[in-house]
């Protein structure tokens, strides 16, 4: 099974040292809309994930987490 890490998400954002506010305008999506994101309420779309996987130079696989995987810690 696997799930969405909405952690990735704030934990990116604190690594490049933004606020919610930096992130909400590079993607041009409400500070509210990204807090609920942060905190695993609500859902995200597949065009909004690609945008923050681009902004952070993530791979969209980052924000994924394998539940069935045995290797995963």
């Amino acid at each position: 099974m696997i799930n969405f890490d909405f952690t990735k998400i704030r934990q990116f954002r604190k690594e490049a040292g933004l606020r919610l506010k930096d992130l909400a305008e590079a993607i041009n999506i409400s500070i509210n809309t990204i807090s609920r994101w942060e905190n695993g309420c609500g859902s995200i779309s597949v065009g909004n994930l690609l945008n923050i996987s681009r902004f952070f130079g993530k791979d969209i696989r980052t924000f994924f987490i394998d539940k069935g995987d045995k290797n995963h810690v």
